[in-house]
């Protein structure tokens, strides 16, 4: 019985932590229209506590699996991108050392974004999370500031 009633406790408080267990958000960001074709997205709880990342492919898609529940800020960023070559010749950032090159039918490009995206406390992005899964697309701007 003790230990029944010690793994309700252990459970109760694993719902209680604010993460989506089991679940996930997927969308799809993109720059001014078109889709960002590589970078980061994270989600960060409102008190800050949780961020859970995830990485966009080369159509701005992403998957965060167990985002932090209720209302979080959104955050992307590209700058780990910077002198990454898609592929022989791809169009990524050239001339830039040292870069890593990537299989060509990887796709994943550098693309600059306002500073405002990348910063948790700026950020304008948000969403409510709730429990399973969720659909959410990204829209950044570069006229943003």
């Amino acid at each position: 019985m003790a230990l029944l009633m010690a793994l309700g406790v252990l459970l109760a408080g694993c719902a209680a932590d604010g993460i989506n267990r089991g679940g996930e958000v997927s969308g799809k960001v993109t720059l001014d229209g078109k889709e960002l074709p590589g970078g980061t997205i994270t989600f960060h709880s409102a008190d800050g506590k949780y961020a859970v990342p995830a990485e966009l492919g080369p159509d701005g898609s992403y998957t965060v699996k167990e985002p932090p529940l209720g209302e979080c800020k959104i955050t992307v960023k590209t700058e780990h991108l910077k002198g990454v070559l898609s592929g022989a010749g791809g169009k990524g950032r050239e001339g830039s050392s040292p870069g890593m090159i990537l299989p060509k039918d990887v796709g994943l490009v550098y693309r600059a974004i306002p500073p405002k995206y990348t910063d948790p406390n700026k950020t304008d992005l948000t969403v409510e999370v709730k429990r399973g899964n969720q659909t959410h697309e990204v829209a950044l701007s570069s006229k943003s500031g």
